[in-house]
This record gives C-alpha cells, sequence and structure tokens, in this order.
C-alpha cells in the first residue's frame, strides 16, 4: 500500500494515512496512536460517484462508513 497523509493531518500525535483501492472502490485509514503506540487499520466502501483522491490537496473519497480491520 502507498500510505498518503492529508495536510491537516501532517505532524499529530496520531497519525492519520490513506490508501485508495479503486479496483475493490475501497479507501483504507491507518490510525498510529504514538503515544500508546497501537496502529489500527480501518476499511470503507466509497460511495457511489465518488472519483477523486487527492490527500495531498485534502480531498478523499466519501465512504458508507468506516469497519475496523484490526490492529497491527
Amino acid at each position: 500500500m502507498a500510505w498518503q497523509q492529508l495536510p491537516a493531518d501532517a505532524g499529530q500525535i496520531v497519525d492519520v494515512k490513506y490508501d485508495c483501492d479503486w479496483e475493490t472502490r475501497t479507501l483504507h485509514k491507518r490510525v498510529e496512536d504514538r503515544s500508546y503506540g497501537s496502529v489500527e487499520l480501518f476499511m470503507g466502501r466509497i460511495a457511489d460517484g465518488e472519483d477523486r483522491y487527492e490527500p495531498q490537496n485534502g480531498i478523499l473519497p466519501k465512504v458508507d462508513q468506516w469497519i475496523s480491520e484490526g490492529r497491527v
């Protein structure tokens, strides 16, 4: 996966990064809490009609809901 970060999330204690899979129309989110050292992964199905993924510009496609994929 090629994790990318929104500018607003850079330099925070809770590090949030995203990866988009257009083939399966899913957006993946990786949340690392640096204060606890925990990492949790989430997956969301991209809503119909959403086709923009530009995290460097603060733009993510909308997802129906985030589902936890567990901790790593």
